[in-house]
């Protein structure tokens, strides 16, 4: 169904659609995709072959694995000419490919509605949806290289197209609205990609009003269970991305901005703290919360307990074959991830923000790319876990990090980073996935930062978790290798003569 939005998004010419896969990716190579030519041309395909579900898998599979199979040169002009139209062009194909996700959402809602939206129909929308964004923030990057885009805005959903693609002719915001985002740690992106079919987006906060008729944002963070903070404040932040939802019923909206106050403040009130975080991501726990979990109870209570968030849930069930989910205390296999919100059929996307810049003056990637690139190596992490039976080595020095972490917290520190009730295996498993990820980090944000010099785009998501994979596998034949001390599988082990 939605992989028309690919053949959409990047769609492949016509001329190119042989039988062989490997002759028509061979020729994709040699002649790259015209982001111009094809998505406009193929804009008004998309009404009649979205209607089609039982068609939707087999589409949308066959268009992404063919164009994952490709490398970014691919995706960008090569001769003067299509660059100089790209460059023209390109903000125009950027409101295309935005009207696209649009018109599949639209789609996708007519398909709940008539009860034809199988899971695995949805499951490749999600994955469509995510590439799309991934090829509009490539497309995005190249034209801020060539100086196409210059209008940068710090605020939360502030600034110009494309730093922010709008729905609606003015942003508003409505008590009850919610802000889909997607962090800048690590833990973040294990939460995005937690599910069977991986997501971008990490935390969900909804649009409250106090107890003096004051916005307020209202949200449950990992290191202070629930927070309140004043609208305006909260949206002088930096993130990578954030998606504005609004709910069709305004009156049932506007109660759980209310009833989100409510809860978070009734308990500060009674308690002196904030309700603390969930790590388990279970509804059925009353005395921890998580941010998906804050959202759908204040959209409980606003419709009588009539309004169940989300329409479909997030499955797990990619992790049954590791202790990874069990040591990170999450028991179901079915969870509100907040990410699902996005594929609700009852929210309307209103617009969508991009920060441009770089998080803090010393780094020397934008943040937007540096989030890219830490979702290739979260996902590698993933991968190597279900796919190659790797798994997190239990050494002394991990537990005694763990344990300093802590008493430290314990004693005053990491308030930014913890709280004292965090699970010790889920501390123990963040801070072994973290250090980890800053391995693969130090290896492959060099490699990437010098082809983005060279070729001034980056690579390709498949490219960057080859490029991982190669280091993992190198780092297999080395018996001292600080990776392995941290992740190994039992073959890496026996090569190095060490048990496991």
């Amino acid at each position: 169904m939605k992989l028309l939005l690919i053949s959409i998004l990047l769609s492949v010419p016509t001329v190119l659609l042989a039988n062989d896969s490997q002759t028509e990716i061979n020729l994709m190579i040699l002649k790259p995709l015209n982001f111009v030519n094809e998505v406009a041309k193929s804009i008004n395909q998309i009404d009649s072959n979205l209607k089609a579900p039982d068609k939707c898998v087999e589409f949308i599979s066959d268009k992404l694995d063919k164009i994952d199979r490709l490398k970014s040169d691919s995706f960008f002009p090569q001769t003067e000419k299509e660059i100089a139209e790209l460059e023209e062009k390109g903000s125009e194909t950027l409101k295309l490919l935005f009207h696209v996700q649009l018109m599949v959402r639209k789609k996708q809602k007519e398909l709940s509605q008539q009860g034809k939206l199988s899971f695995d129909c949805l499951q490749n929308i999600k994955r469509s949806t995510r590439y799309v964004r991934f090829m509009e923030d490539m497309l995005i990057e190249w034209l801020i290289e060539r100086k196409k885009v210059t209008q940068f805005s710090n605020d939360i959903l502030s600034g110009e197209f494309p730093q922010l693609m709008k729905n609606v002719d003015k942003i508003d915001f409505q008590i009850g609205d919610l802000f889909l985002i997607r962090g800048k740690s690590y833990v973040s992106g294990m939460i995005a990609r937690i599910g069977d079919t991986e997501l971008q987006f990490s935390h969900l906060a909804i649009l409250g009003l106090n107890d003096k008729n004051e916005k307020v944002i209202v949200e449950a963070l990992i290191p202070y269970g629930t927070k309140i903070s004043p609208f305006e404040t909260w949206l002088k932040q930096k993130e990578a991305r954030v998606v504005h939802f609004r709910f069709h019923d305004a009156d049932t909206a506007s109660k759980a901005g209310r009833a989100a106050f409510d809860l978070a403040n009734s308990f500060i009130s009674k308690h002196g703290y904030n309700i603390p975080y969930d790590f388990k991501m279970s509804s059925l726990d009353a005395d921890t919360i998580f941010c998906a979990e804050l959202i759908e109870n204040a959209y409980l209570t606003a419709s009588n307990s009539k309004m169940l968030l989300p329409e479909n849930k997030s499955m797990t069930t990619k992790f049954k074959s590791t202790p990874f989910l069990k040591n990170m205390g999450i028991e179901s296999t079915e969870i509100f991830a907040p990410g699902d919100i996005e594929f609700d059929s009852r929210f309307d996307l209103l617009s969508e923000y991009r920060y441009f810049g770089k998080y803090e003056e010393s780094d020397t990637i934008p943040l937007l790319r540096k989030i890219r690139m830490q979702d290739a190596i979260i996902q590698s992490i993933y991968n190597w876990t279900i796919v190659d039976n790797y798994q997190f080595v239990d050494s002394l020095k991990i537990n005694t990090k763990t344990v300093l972490a802590k008493a430290f917290r314990y004693i005053g520190f990491l308030k930014d980073r913890m709280p004292t009730h965090m699970p010790y295996s889920s501390l123990k498993t963040v801070i072994q996935f973290e250090d980890t990820s800053h391995i693969l980090e130090a290896y492959l944000f060099p490699i990437e930062e010098s082809f983005y010099s060279q070729k001034k785009h980056s690579l390709h998501f498949q490219e960057m978790l080859k490029v991982l994979k190669d280091f993992r596998n190198a780092e297999c034949e080395k018996p001292d290798s600080e990776f392995n001390n941290l992740m190994t599988t039992k073959a890496c082990f026996r090569k190095v003569g060490r048990d496991i």
